[in-house]
């Protein structure tokens, strides 16, 4: 089963919390967040944590809603993640 998890605006998800879940769900990560009336989608982090991090950093300002997947079917890909 995937996680997803919702960071507030001005929130900080810790990159502790960011590694528990990529070792959880090892599947691949990606984000969604609303940016000047679009939703601007991310994924394909299979990398860890950190580089996810990096980017949630300069969206701190921003409730984004992050996805960490666990592949039950379906190819383990950018498209699936």
């Amino acid at each position: 089963m995937c996680l997803a998890i919702f960071k507030p605006a001005g929130e900080r998800v810790p990159v502790s919390h960011l590694t528990e879940a990529a070792i959880a769900n090892p599947d691949g990560a990606g984000y969604a967040v609303a940016v000047d009336n679009q939703i601007v989608i991310e994924k394909g982090f299979f990398d860890g944590a950190l580089t996810l991090s990096e980017h949630l950093e300069t969206m701190n300002h921003l409730p984004v809603s992050i996805h960490f997947r666990w592949a039950t079917q379906g190819n383990v890909d950018d498209t699936n993640c």
